[in-house]
């Protein structure tokens, strides 16, 4: 189905993983069932960090910058913008 992409610019107290957490309850607010859906299918929120200043980090649960940040214009054109 038709979808929106935006980016945001933001400034905040939280660690990278209480942003990635605080992101995910937001999506859970809005109706997303992470154990519902196929992987890239619809969702109907989807908010990733794609960066933290200048942090590099690998775990589990969150990659920084976005591992495929560089590979998507839907994400890098309303990047340019900011």
């Amino acid at each position: 189905p038709p979808f929106v992409n935006a980016c945001i610019a933001v400034e905040t107290v939280l660690s990278p993983q209480e942003l990635l957490a605080r992101a995910q309850a937001v999506e859970r607010a809005c109706g997303r069932d992470r154990s519902q859906e196929q992987r890239w299918g619809p969702r109907p929120l989807d908010i990733d960090v794609l960066a933290y200043d200048d942090i590099t980090l690998d775990t589990p649960e969150l990659t920084l910058p976005h591992p495929r940040l560089w590979e998507r214009a839907f994400v890098l054109v309303p990047l340019a913008e900011i």
